[in-house]
């Protein structure tokens, strides 16, 4: 009896830990794309992602998103315009870093105590160069993002 409940508890274990890096590598590939988006001055791409509501990740404020907000949202772009930029500069230069939940309130706790995460949250910071990168946004938050899956379709919850 004691073989199988170990078993059991080994197999759901490694279920548990299989779906969550699944959940991170669909976060990663969604945050890239994200980015990506920058890139090829796709911002309607970027506002279609954005959920109904946004959290700022530094005040924790809740700003409700509308159609309406669209053009404001694609004014400027968070890329700097004093240089040449591409993806594939993005791609040498940066390594995004993507931290779920637990470690969001580990390494940000003031962040995590205003953005009511989720399990299977994750943030993505996009926007911090290599050593010696170029860099390539006006700030460096401009690629960070909570990322959360919402009726089986990731969206952008805080930025």
């Amino acid at each position: 009896m004691k073989k199988i409940l170990f078993w059991c508890l080994l197999l759901t274990t490694t279920i548990s830990t299989s779906l969550s890096a699944q959940n991170e590598a669909a976060a990663t590939k969604f945050g890239d794309a994200i980015v990506k988006s920058y890139f090829d001055n796709n911002c309607r791409f970027v506002f279609q992602q954005l959920h109904t509501s946004i959290i700022s990740i530094e005040g924790g404020q809740s700003i409700p998103i509308s159609s309406e907000m669209e053009a404001l949202f694609c004014e400027d772009s968070p890329l700097r315009t004093d240089i040449a930029v591409s993806y594939e500069l993005y791609q040498q230069n940066y390594t995004p870093q993507v931290l779920n939940a637990a470690q969001v309130e580990k390494e940000y706790p003031m962040w995590a105590s205003h953005l009511k995460l989720q399990k299977g949250d994750f943030l993505y910071l996009g926007g911090r160069p290599n050593t010696a990168g170029i860099r390539l946004f006006k700030a460096s938050d401009m690629a960070r993002f909570l990322l959360r899956q919402v009726d089986g379709k990731w969206k952008i919850v805080a930025i």
